[in-house]
């Protein structure tokens, strides 16, 4: 860590100011970003490495530089990487050349090597005097976390009760810790002597969160660093609450004392990165996502509610917007998502804050109130009782629907159906569209009819689009015509808007875009002759922009440097309201003792 210490050493700010980033990224995506975690270093600490808006980035400290790794390896995508013990080499594993293909890419020499490491190893990690390796492997049957010595080429089959969450050497490579996610949601951490080959489980109950997070030996091989955890006082209800104020932070485990001491406490989520002597780094993510508004004839969004509010629909009579509400925790991702609602005047000002409108376990968002109001339809992956990861059993995926006056979720959609978006209301209350995935079938809309007074599923149906090939990631009703609003991913972030005519299942192309969110909606003028949608704009943020129906020249709505989706019209035509929102990701270094 000698390069960093001369570098960025002066940033960490004493007298108990939070430090200052080492190095800093956004990005621009609404949901995939958020999940793909913090960053990594090389082994000499001149590089860190991260996933950014689908690419593999590698940054420079000593340079203070940026780059996409698969342009300097040449390949058109990367999928993983992993550090080699042997100063800035990386091995990559992605598609070159239209094959898959692995290898290490030395950034001194700027050369593609073949790869030592077994081709089924996954997830390896090397001691610090990089004689010895872990990772999961699939040798000698189903997948195990296996040990080897590179220098003796002996292994061990490290026998653990369930696959391993995380894991992690010790400097001189004698023991290794993991990290077991239980049934039951806690996490437990085990350390093993590799010498004599006993294990010894030095604690349990941890509040961890279902998404894997790393764990480090301290450099003396006296204490595992964990990221995201809560030592105790954790209840599984918490990852459900809105607002739980769970307080995750990083934590060291001394194994010959078992005592915990906290070592960073910050509101943020903070995952480990690296580790030395005197020095720790770690990646902090940060969110601020808020519903927002501006008029439809153009400017700036203006915040409508309370932070971590997104996706607002209007209430037909305009008097309300319902919104998805909820804390951005990398460790709770989607399970505490809830809908509440705000009230709102003529002229756009508020009137009433969030009131707390849909509550249950596990997520819901997209609230849509059908054209009289009566009925709330809207997604959830809801569970009968607080469940302990985004797919754990007992979760569902489906559009459903409640009376706006109180009464049982109705469920309008059932098995088949996955990542279910957002659903949209035809103008007679009779219908919905909405598209999801199903097992090797990429994003399409479907229709469901429903019985307006007992508000049962009456049919869900595959909409045919015969112009239209590939994923659909986007669709809405026109309140005027027979028609359909359709968005086409056409790949490499490109999208295509069509208008198809229900009668004839003809399909016109409107316009084509940019956009890095794979899903957010778009919606149509109370007239039915103008589209809202998002994407990219010329500064490269998402916006809204309206296109005419019978096509043209797209008008952008919204500006500024925060991102805009999910843009809603409002009854009276006046107003677009939709998600604004910045990402952002910091590596920081900060004291280590």
């Amino acid at each position: 860590m000698k390069l960093v210490t001369e570098i960025l050493g002066t940033l960490v700010v004493a007298g108990g100011e939070p430090p200052q980033p080492l190095h800093e990224y956004s990005q621009r995506n609404w949901y995939s970003d958020r999940l793909t975690g913090g960053a990594t270093r090389s082994a000499d600490g001149q590089f860190l490495a991260y996933e950014n808006e689908g690419a593999l980035i590698v940054h420079d400290l000593e340079l203070s530089k940026s780059q996409r790794l698969r342009d300097l390896a040449e390949f058109e995508n990367i999928g993983i990487h992993c550090w080699l013990p042997e100063g800035n080499r990386i091995e990559i594993k992605g598609t070159r050349q239209g094959q898959l293909q692995r290898g290490v890419f030395d950034l001194d020499q700027a050369s593609l090597e073949s790869s030592p490491l077994p081709r089924n190893l996954l997830r390896p990690c090397f001691s610090a005097d990089g004689q010895t390796r872990a990772g999961v492997d699939f040798r000698n049957g189903p997948a195990a976390l296996w040990v080897d010595d590179l220098i003796t080429e002996e292994s061990w089959k490290v026998e653990t009760s369930a696959a391993p969450f995380s894991f992690a050497l010790s400097p001189d490579g004698d023991r290794i810790a993991w990290v077991i996610l239980e049934a039951s949601g806690w996490g437990t951490l085990w350390v093993q002597s590799l010498d004599s080959g006993e294990a010894t489980r030095v604690a349990q109950k941890l509040d961890i969160g279902y998404q894997r997070t790393p764990i480090l030996f301290s450099p003396w091989g006296d204490e595992v660093l964990l990221s995201l955890v809560q030592i105790e006082g954790a209840q599984l209800e918490d990852r459900h609450a809105p607002e739980s104020g769970r307080d995750l932070d990083l934590y060291a485990k001394n194994l010959e004392t078992g005592e915990w001491r906290k070592l960073v406490d910050e509101s943020w989520d903070l995952l480990l990165t690296a580790v030395d002597e005197d020095q720790l780094v770690y990646t902090r993510l940060k969110t601020d996502m808020r519903a927002a508004m501006a008029p439809l004839t153009g400017g700036e969004p203006q915040p409508i509610a309370a932070p971590q509010t997104c996706y607002p629909y209007w209430h037909p009579d305009g008097t309300q917007l319902s919104m998805m509400w909820g804390e951005w925790n990398l460790a709770d991702w989607a399970l505490n998502w809830d809908i509440a609602a705000i009230k709102i005047d003529s002229d756009g000002a508020v009137r009433h804050g969030l009131t707390p409108l849909l509550q249950g376990y596990h997520e819901d968002f997209n609230l849509a109130w059908s054209p009289d109001g009566r009925w709330m339809a809207y997604h959830s992956h809801r569970s009968p009782d607080p469940v302990t990861s985004y797919a754990a059993p007992g979760s569902t995926d489906a559009i459903w629907l409640r009376a706006s006056a109180g009464g049982p979720e109705i469920p309008l959609t059932g098995a088949g159906h996955f990542e279910t978006c957002q659903a949209e209301w035809a103008s007679d209350g009779r219908e919905l569209i909405f598209c999801s995935i199903g097992r090797d079938r990429p994003y399409r809309p479907f229709v469901i009819r429903i019985d307006p007074d007992s508000g049962a599923s009456l049919s869900v149906t595959p909409l045919e689009t015969p112009e239209i090939e590939g994923a659909i990631v986007g669709a809405n009703f026109s309140p005027t015509r027979n028609e359909l609003f359709l968005e086409q991913d056409t790949g490499s972030a490109g999208r295509r808007l069509w208008r198809m005519d229900r009668a004839t299942q003809t399909a016109e192309p409107l316009v084509d875009y940019q956009s890095l969110v794979q899903f957010g909606g778009l919606d149509v003028t109370p007239d039915g002759n103008t589209v809202v949608y998002f994407g990219l704009d010329p500064d490269g943020h998402h916006q809204a922009f309206a296109i005419s129906r019978e096509g043209g020249t797209p008008r952008q709505i919204t500006r500024g440097t925060r991102e805009f989706i999910t843009p809603q019209v409002s009854p009276d035509g006046k107003f677009v309201a939709g998600s604004s929102y910045t990402h952002s990701k910091e590596v920081v270094l900060v004291p280590f003792e």
